[in-house]
């Protein structure tokens, strides 16, 4: 099998069931920093932008791998999560993965769509 040397996830939710009027952006752009490197992967960036309306972001987070970012519209009940990783070093396929599920975790979307892109 060949190796495989760039991973490509985007998960798509929709019908999010969180609080976006509680939601602090920044908490949990932090919690999945600590969660990257704990995976092993090494963020060397971050950017956070919020809008007006309570819980809508985009974070992107800039990895040596490569990135993770968030994009949120809590008046479409939607989110946005896309993970692209590098596998140079070591496979990062089964972390992205497991990256992306814990964000999708913290939506509670009624329904998710994920796409991988094997490069």
């Amino acid at each position: 099998m060949k190796k495989r040397i760039w991973t490509h996830i985007v998960f798509d939710c929709y019908g999010c069931r969180t609080d976006f009027d509680e939601l602090v952006p920044r908490e949990v752009q932090s919690g999945i920093v600590r969660l990257i490197r704990e995976k092993g992967l090494v963020p060397v960036g971050e950017m956070l932008h919020e809008f007006p309306s309570p819980g809508a972001f985009t974070s992107a987070i800039l990895l040596a791998e490569s990135h993770v970012t968030i994009h949120t519209w809590p008046e479409e009940r939607y989110v946005s999560i896309d993970i692209f990783v590098c596998n140079m070093s070591r496979d990062f396929s089964g972390d992205a993965e497991a990256i992306g599920t814990h964000i999708v975790g913290l939506f509670s979307p009624e329904k998710t769509e994920k796409s991988i892109l094997y490069r």
